[in-house]
């Protein structure tokens, strides 16, 4: 029963966009500690650097993606894919733009 509430492209879609922050937050303890979350996001407001978190943390999006085929939530993962294009544009418009 819990999986036909989770099969939703919705669903899916919302996640695929909410875990690549996760990733970047994960890039952040792992690589930058260092420096203080003003710092990176000072940094990350940069036109140079964005675009490299923005696409590292949607790697993020490929163990989400899986995890949902694993489950047979199939729909779910249809929604991380069309977020994971989302990101995909994004980084590619911020990288010509720059």
């Amino acid at each position: 029963m819990r999986s036909k509430r989770i099969n939703k492209m919705w669903f899916g879609f919302f996640l695929g966009l909410f875990v690549p922050l996760i990733g970047a937050l994960v890039f952040y303890y792992s690589l930058l500690e260092y420096s203080s979350f003003s710092e990176f996001i000072a940094g990350i407001q940069d036109s140079y650097i964005f675009p490299k978190i923005t696409s590292l943390g949607a790697t993020f999006n490929l163990l989400l993606f899986f995890i949902f085929i694993w489950t047979n939530n199939d729909l779910a993962a249809r929604g991380v894919v069309l977020s994971t294009v989302l990101y995909g544009l994004l980084t590619v418009a911020l990288k010509v733009s720059a």
